[in-house]
């Protein structure tokens, strides 16, 4: 059974599940007690899609009770799904914990289970739709976009490059997902725009606001005016009452003057009020908002002020642990290969050094036979570089770059079997030394032990190096045959211009990229550097069909992993902090400086080392 099942928040999952060609089915129907019980080996074939969000513990749930199923899990992109939970009021640090936690563990289940389970960003499925798995039944012309971005999408962007471990996690995540993007997440900038334009006229009510308030104290004024105004027109009233009594006609005038005036004024009033009611409830309404806005404000400088304390506590605690660890590994490593030479020591001496004659006869065998396999592995090489020399040269004679390249490689060819020469010539001189001295010298048998691991262990490093320039060379044959194929497939060389299509692929080189493949033909060449042993390792970075050399450079040594079993790289960024801090890579700066320096390539060659010292 296939399922393609989702990470991210429901409402980002259910906006994008229509572009799925795939029958939907609840997790409860699949939980159901009829799909619980069957048997991992009655699993329907029919791939369907859990139209809930998941969390991580029901993923691992169900990759445990679906071990025969293979699982496409989407997830949203860092920047929305912090967003929105800082939109659903989550605090900064509880929303970057939540997003830290639940990002690690889908890597550590994601290496668990790397041949069932694919990891693919849901927000850039619509980028490289062709790059998710068949039976996903991606529908382009269904595409369904995101809801929009709001303000609270910058914040989690930005709260994602404040965090300590956002970028690496990042990374980490990007590099384990299906390469549906390689940019960074673009923001949707009108939906920002209008939400900035709606921050304006915000203070454009509140500088009407302003100006409503002032009008208002200006009509309080002219009210109290009124008011006295009137007091005295009644005083006056009054008065004329008294003195105009006779004057009924006059007064009656007077009666319906006044009481249009006091109409109108009592029309006046009330508008007067309704208007200063209306100002009121903007001012308070405004008033809560901004209050709100001081509150959040407050929130966010604290947990930040509260996140960079306990970083700098851990940052202490981390070191002070990983010191003791070392220490007590390196203590322990030392106790245990005390006991295993006292154990060593105690067996019959007689006993192991015949056994030591015998397998020495072996491996010298072993050796002549891999010396003759490396002899042909040359030879066929200087065969490709030979048929490689004149296809070159039919196809140009002005690329000045490649020949140089190409009489580079046979230079190194050249002395690759000069190289495998010797180490056969000083093989031959050395049994033929080992006879002379078995018959003419009488060591101890514990010497002679010593001095054939040391003979052995040479004549081994020898043949690695030997190899290792020998895949350099095939590293350098794979680089030309590339370029001379997108020269063949060049519209220009079709045409007739071969030599200015050379020139173009020349100056388009991108300076990046050229120096990661001379740095990983470095290491190729280098005896510490097995392809084979790193392959087989690590079959994930063969299914990825990547450069080893370069998937170790970008990628290996960040997450720990061994480029052979000759170089630890974790043991020598912590025995040389010099180098961690630096920021190189390890098996770079072994090969560049360390050897030079003296410096050890793992506890073992370190321990090796001090036993042919004593």
């Amino acid at each position: 059974m296939k399922l393609l099942v989702s990470l991210a928040p429901q409402a980002l999952w259910q906006a994008k599940q229509g572009q799925f060609g795939l029958s939907h089915l609840s997790y409860a129907a699949l939980n159901a007690p009829d799909q619980a019980d069957a048997a991992p080996e009655k699993e329907p074939a029919q791939a369907r899609l859990i139209s809930d969000s998941l969390s991580v513990a029901q993923l691992t749930a169900l990759l445990n009770q679906y071990p025969n199923s293979e699982f496409a899990v989407a997830y949203a992109a860092p920047e929305q799904q912090l967003g929105l939970q800082l939109a659903q009021g989550d605090t900064p640090e509880q929303a970057a914990n939540s997003w830290c936690r639940q990002i690690k563990a889908v890597l550590q289940l994601q290496q668990q289970q790397r041949r069932r389970l694919k990891l693919f960003n849901l927000s850039f499925s619509a980028n490289q739709g062709a790059a998710l798995p068949a039976w996903v039944q991606y529908q382009a012309d269904k595409h369904q976009p995101c809801p929009l971005d709001s303000l609270y999408t910058v914040l989690g962007a930005q709260l994602l490059r404040q965090h300590d471990n956002g970028a690496a996690l990042l990374a980490r995540l990007d590099a384990s997902s299906l390469p549906l993007s390689t940019g960074a997440y673009q923001f949707n900038l009108a939906a920002l725009q209008q939400q900035a334009g709606d921050t304006r006229a915000l203070d454009a009510a509140n500088a009407a606001l302003a100006d409503a308030n002032a009008d208002r104290a200006s009509l309080n004024s002219q009210l109290t005016a009124a008011n006295d105004e009137r007091n005295v027109l009644l005083q006056q009233l009054q008065h004329v009452q008294q003195e105009l009594e006779q004057l009924f006609q006059k007064k009656q005038r007077v009666k319906q003057q006044y009481s249009q005036l006091e109409q109108d004024y009592r029309t006046e009033v009330a508008s007067l009020s309704e208007k200063l009611q209306h100002g009121a409830q903007t001012v308070e309404k405004t008033a809560s908002q901004l209050h709100g806005l001081q509150d959040e404000l407050q929130r966010i400088t604290a947990a930040h002020n509260q996140l960079q304390q306990q970083h700098t506590q851990a940052t202490v605690q981390l070191a002070a642990s990983n010191d003791e660890r070392d220490l007590l590994l390196q203590q322990l490593q030392h106790v245990q290969q005390e006991l295993e030479q006292l154990f060593q020591k105690k067996q019959s001496v007689k006993q192991q050094y015949s056994q030591l004659e015998q397998d020495y006869r072996t491996e010298v065998a072993s050796l002549s036979a891999k010396l003759q396999h490396g002899e042909q592995t040359v030879e066929k090489t200087a065969g490709q570089l030979h048929k490689l020399q004149d296809q070159v040269k039919r196809i140009t004679d002005g690329h000045n770059q490649s020949q140089q390249q190409l009489n580079s490689i046979n230079t190194e060819r050249d002395q690759l079997l000069q190289q495998l020469q010797q180490v056969q010539q000083e093989l031959e001189q050395y049994y033929i030394k080992w006879q002379q001295a078995e018959q003419k010298l009488n060591y101890s048998d514990t010497a002679r032990d010593k001095q054939q691991q040391r003979e052995l262990s040479k004549l081994e490093s020898q043949l690695r190096k030997s190899k290792a320039r020998a895949a350099g060379a095939e590293h350098q044959l794979q680089l030309l045959q590339q370029e001379l194929g997108a020269v063949k497939s060049s519209t220009l060389w079709k045409s007739g211009a071969p030599v200015r299509a050379l020139t173009r692929l020349v100056k388009k080189t991108d300076p990046a990229r050229q120096k990661l493949q001379q740095e990983a033909a470095l290491i190729i060449t280098s005896e510490y550097f097995d392809i084979d042993w790193y392959l087989q390792r690590y079959p994930d970075v063969a299914e990825a069909n990547i450069n080893p050399a370069e998937h170790y450079l970008k990628f290996g040594a960040n997450e720990g992993r061994m480029p052979g079993p000759l170089f630890d790289g974790d043991w020598y960024l912590k025995r040389y902090p010099d180098v961690a801090q630096s920021g190189i890579n390890p098996l770079l700066h072994f090969i560049k400086f360390g050897q030079l320096e003296g410096r050890s390539a793992s506890p073992k060659l370190l321990a090796d080392n001090s036993m042919r010292e004593d």
